[in-house]
Parts: structure tokens; sequence; C-alpha cells
């Protein structure tokens, strides 16, 4: 599935992760449980789909957590730089349900962010 960002690049979904907010998390309060998650948002990424491309936290308003946690790792065939082969990022957000429509629930939270700042170059 490919999606066009604001900028008209166009991206490549290769996964798509939507989970518990607080999983693995048994007991603590509503702040020690977002200040933890927050916290290892990128380590769990690195964890679930490696460390080779950028990594951005779109951080919900203040108070408990949603109740999901959304993961997407995003492909450009386009690099930012030249001499790299492509660029990629994962995203993740957080979501009071689980989103009906995937693909457009995607495609709109894409327009929220700049892909060159974020993502990072990779080669194959």
């Amino acid at each position: 599935m490919y999606l066009p960002l604001k900028s008209g690049r166009k991206v490549s979904v290769q996964q798509f992760l939507v989970r518990r907010s607080a999983l693995g998390i048994l007991e603590g309060s509503a702040a020690m449980i977002r200040r933890h998650v927050l916290a290892n948002s990128r380590k769990e990424a690195e964890r679930i789909f490696g460390a080779a491309f950028g990594f951005l936290l779109l951080e919900p308003a203040e108070g408990p957590l949603p109740e999901y946690q959304v993961y997407v790792e995003l492909l450009s065939f386009s690099p930012i730089k030249k001499g790299a082969d492509c660029s990629g990022l994962v995203c993740s957000w957080f979501e009071s349900a689980v989103p009906e429509k995937p693909a457009e629930h995607i495609a709109e939270r894409l327009q929220s962010f700049d892909w060159d700042v974020h993502a990072k170059d990779g080669h194959y």
C-alpha cells in the first residue's frame, strides 16, 4: 500500500501494528504508566522493527494514555540525501479505539509531520 505525503513523496506501508498501550505493565498509576510507555517507545519500536530507520513518537494529550498504541513502519524508495538508496521511518501514536480503516487512518496521520526531518536514509 502506497500513501502520499503532503510533500508529494509516496511512502509504502511495510508493517502496521496496534497493541494495548500498557502491554506488559501489570500495575501502577496512570502517570507512571504514561512515563514508562513514552520513555520506552523508541526501544520497543527498535525491538519490533529494528533500528535501521528513523523513529517518531506523536505524543498524546496530557492525562492517561489512550487504550491503544499504533506503530507503522514506512519506506520511501526516494532517499532524503543523495547517495542513499531509500529512506524509512517508524511512526507511533495513540488511539482510544482500534482504527477501523487502517489505510485512511495512516494517511491522515502522515500529514502531520515532515518526512525529511524525521526519516533516516538507508541502503539496500
